[in-house]
């Protein structure tokens, strides 16, 4: 049976040296959390690798400056869309404990790996099923993009977040990755855009410049029906980031919760069943 649970973990490095880290080291951290998973165990790595989508999301490393002294701390947030990867991916990190990372000639020590939720904010667990069990959010919702987010869209790349593109992209992740008792049918969101603060912007990598969108977006569903689904895709969107190359450190997502929402917000309807 899939283990559905889903979860955030965050991960803590130190500085080895003075050095400036580049807008994105995508490419390095993911092969990084390949070599963790390989540790802990090689069959489900070989399984993750083969895998048409990636079951794992990152966020950039964070730090209050690119500038780094040695022993500042940066930090890397981990999203499982598979329960059972957290097991080998968490065996793997604790014997990498005290070993010096290296990525594009920046050098790092693996410090603390914070899997508990309330050791840092940051931390979360749930459930493809707890998700669909939550109260709605209500006719708005609030995503923030921290790193840059886009799409791809015929023979280009779309940078504005259109409701298809972010709620039928999360449906189709959500979809490979929960169970049956779950799924989302294929939906005409019929949302706008409420209200937003985004700006584009060009983060250098190892591959090149990627140009995407950051900032926020407030959604608007006028139907009960979708709100629901809305809903549960926002609160999934932490775990899973939006866009394309989130198991890159793009598109990682935020949800912003207003005061009087969330828990405390409207009760779930019957959802809505495919046609």
């Amino acid at each position: 049976m899939t283990n559905t649970a889903l979860h955030r973990i965050t991960v803590d490095f130190v500085s080895c040296d003075r050095q400036t880290l580049p807008d994105l080291l995508g490419r390095a951290l993911h092969a990084q959390v390949m070599q963790w998973l390989q540790a802990g165990n090689p069959e489900l790595a070989r399984q993750v690798h083969d895998a048409n989508l990636t079951p794992f999301s990152l966020s950039p490393l964070r730090t209050r400056s690119p500038r780094l002294r040695s022993g500042d701390r940066v930090h890397l947030t981990i999203g499982i869309l598979q329960g059972d990867l957290l097991q080998p991916l968490f065996a793997g990190l604790c014997a990498w404990e005290q070993q010096v990372c290296s990525w594009a000639n920046l050098t790092f020590k693996l410090e603390r790996v914070n899997a508990i939720p309330g050791s840092d904010p940051r931390v979360q667990a749930s459930s493809y099923e707890a998700i669909a069990a939550q109260d709605t959010l209500g006719t708005d919702v609030e995503l923030r993009f921290h790193s840059p987010m886009s799409f791809k869209q015929k023979q280009g790349i779309q940078m504005f977040p259109l409701p298809e593109l972010v709620f039928d992209g999360l449906r189709r992740r959500w979809n490979h990755f929960a169970p049956d008792a779950v799924q989302i049918p294929e939906l005409d969101w019929g949302g706008w855009v409420a209200a937003y603060d985004l700006k584009s912007q060009a983060w250098k990598g190892q591959g090149g410049v990627e140009i995407g969108a950051i900032g926020w977006v407030r959604y608007r569903f006028g139907d009960p029906y979708i709100q629901d689904y809305a809903s549960m895709l926002a609160r999934f969107a932490e775990f899973a980031g939006v866009g394309r190359k989130t198991a890159q450190g793009f598109g990682y997502t935020e949800l912003v919760l207003k005061r009087g929402r969330g828990s405390a917000g409207q009760k779930p309807r019957p959802k809505l069943q495919p046609k």
